[in-house]
């Protein structure tokens, strides 16, 4: 009887002595979780916040702006249906044997011609190509001169036989500027080169149908070369003999005609070349 009755707390004592071994593991193991977890959020939570950049900043930088969904679609979408309108053109174009292919004038004329037909404001390289279908870009820059929000979209034609897409957005306070480029792979098939986003710094639509802008972009330290985001757009037509009339030098103001031609009272500082050979243009700061 006796040594029953010690058999059953002998067991007894067998019984919690497990148990306090199973509740010591469990809790044990429950920290580990709970540990694990914590450093796996906290390293999520640092990971979020160096990953993704200050929305703030980078909107008060004025460029590598996020681009939304839907306009990243539209503006990739319209690249590949310009390609496609010009593909025949393309592929029966000259591009000789170097890896940069350069077409002919040729052919990017035909290339602009082909989306003149479909409405779109378009441009291509040439000493006097003018944008066709530039209505609109003139009308959409007036009214942002008259500070009323609105948007334009212009084509551009590159040398290479790619295709730019610029979509110029104003919300009556800023102009920004959505880039976009399309190029052709080895298959002759277009391809989506890059998206980009970014505000102008300033900029200034004159009356002769000049668009002078400055895009924001990246300066030291973020970069060790200076980046000139300096822009000029010819939006209004001009023939080649008004270009011959613009290019006559004034002996008596020693001036050329074309000095009057951009600017028109504004204070800018940029450097380009306008009309192709014609002649170079550097503007320093002054008013005319």
């Amino acid at each position: 009887m006796i040594d029953s009755v010690r058999k059953k707390k002998l067991i007894s004592v067998v019984v919690i002595m497990l148990c306090m071994i199973l509740l010591c593991a469990c809790e044990h193991r429950g920290k580990e979780i709970e540990m694990a977890s914590g450093d796996k959020g906290n390293a999520e939570s640092t990971e979020s916040a160096e990953g993704e950049p200050n929305a703030e900043k980078q909107e008060e930088k004025g460029y590598d702006l996020p681009v939304g969904p839907q306009e990243r679609k539209e503006a990739e979408e319209n690249c590949k249906k310009m390609m496609n309108l010009v593909r025949e053109i393309y592929e029966q174009a000259d591009k000789g044997s170097s890896l940069n292919a350069v077409l002919s004038d040729k052919a990017l004329s035909a290339m602009r011609d082909k989306l003149k037909e479909s409405g779109v404001p378009v441009t291509a390289p040439g000493l006097y190509a003018n944008m066709e279908n530039f209505e609109s870009v003139d009308n959409f820059l007036q009214e942002c001169v008259e500070g009323r929000s609105g948007s334009a979209v212009v084509y551009e034609i590159r040398t290479d036989g790619g295709i730019g897409r610029k979509k110029f957005l104003f919300d009556g306070t800023g102009l920004f500027v959505l880039n976009a480029s399309a190029a052709w792979n080895d298959k002759n098939e277009p391809e989506t080169a890059y998206v980009s986003h970014m505000r102008v710094e300033e900029w200034d639509y004159t009356e002769k149908g000049f668009l002078c802008y400055r895009l924001c972009v990246p300066g030291p330290p973020e970069v060790t070369e200076i980046v000139d985001g300096s822009c000029l757009l010819r939006v209004k037509p001009i023939t080649a003999e008004k270009l011959r009339e613009y290019a006559v030098f004034d002996e008596e103001n020693d001036t050329y005609a074309w000095e009057g031609l951009i600017y028109s009272g504004h204070i800018r500082t940029y450097s380009f070349t306008v009309f192709g050979s014609v002649f170079r243009v550097t503007f320093d700061s002054h008013s005319s």
